[in-house]
């Protein structure tokens, strides 16, 4: 499964368009009070009509697999997002008390069956990835298991800014008024140089940007901090940078194509990208000699599907 893309009115039933990698597409009707997401591969979260029970929609199968009636799932479900979610652990909220007898609201974990896996006890939840989800317990952040046991609480030196991804995940820090960005382990050692910026890509390595006589430049290294991709790539625009993206073959921002693999473009027209490119296809909105479109590409530009936007 590849992705969706938006086709509706603000104000009136919301209609999501359903797409694969051969161009089929499969209109999928949600209220637009709780947004159709993507959140795992085929996975897919959105709100029943009438009576606004969230769901998990499973598009290889096109059957609704799992509706939540409790009014925890819509905030949870629609939070995270591709590679950052696993559908059958989720975290779910619940009231405790503390020695005074005062309530928190807290969040434990539990499964798709709706299996009690670990008490409430954690503030907030950030994500799923390689067996680990990443929550933050009174203000720090720690990676539980999926039965809630903490596997690494990180120093309190650095930010976590990623997810685990390949056996690594990215912390930030400050040197001076300088902001720099490292790989850390399970083992909650640094393992790589600092960079300027450093972002997961959907293969399982880094983006990793550098600074240098005031020019950005990036390449591809990674969870040990070796070059995978030797070719350099320039961010023209600095402000670019915490934006960037790697999607298959295409680097780019939330709104914009910067490059393909080959670095080149892939597309010869302005465009606007509609969601964030999948691997095998991307959802842009562009206009050509006046007409307004939205189109499902390749990532090297083959056209597989299109609608003209009236």
């Amino acid at each position: 499964m590849n992705g969706y893309f938006y086709n509706g009115s603000f104000f009136k039933h919301s209609e999501y368009l359903v797409y694969d990698k051969q161009g089929k597409v499969t209109p999928m009707g949600t209220c637009c009070d709780v947004a159709f997401k993507q959140i795992h591969g085929e996975w897919f979260t959105g709100t029943d009509y009438p009576g606004n029970l969230p769901y998990l929609y499973n598009a290889k199968t096109g059957k609704i697999t799992k509706k939540f009636p409790d009014a925890d799932h819509p905030i949870y479900l629609a939070e995270p997002t591709t590679k950052t979610f696993d559908p059958y652990y989720l975290p779910y909220g619940g009231l405790v008390k503390d020695a005074k007898g005062d309530e928190y609201y807290k969040l434990g974990m539990r499964n798709i069956h709706g299996k009690i896996l670990s008490k409430p006890f954690f503030d907030e939840y950030f994500g799923y990835c390689e067996g680990w989800h990443r929550v933050k317990i009174n203000g720090q952040t720690h990676f539980i298991s999926n039965e809630g046991k903490i596997m690494l609480k990180p120093s309190r030196n650095y930010k976590v800014e990623s997810n685990m991804h390949s056996g690594a995940f990215i912390v930030s820090g400050k040197l001076g008024n300088e902001e720099f960005y490292v790989l850390m382990n399970k083992k909650g050692l640094i393992v790589s140089k600092k960079y300027a910026f450093i972002h997961p890509t959907s293969d399982g390595h880094f983006l990793a940007v550098t600074k240098t006589n005031k020019q950005y430049t990036f390449t591809k290294i990674n969870a040990t901090d070796k070059v995978v991709s030797p070719q350099q790539y320039v961010l023209n625009k600095p402000e670019q940078m915490k934006e960037l993206k790697q999607t298959g073959q295409l680097f780019h921002t939330d709104t914009q194509i910067i490059a393909n693999t080959a670095n080149n473009q892939s597309f010869n027209f302005p465009h606007q990208l509609l969601i964030t490119p999948t691997n095998e296809t991307v959802a842009i909105e562009y206009t050509i000699s006046g007409t307004k479109k939205i189109g499902v590409y390749t990532h090297d530009g083959k056209l597989i599907y299109e609608e003209i936007i009236k």
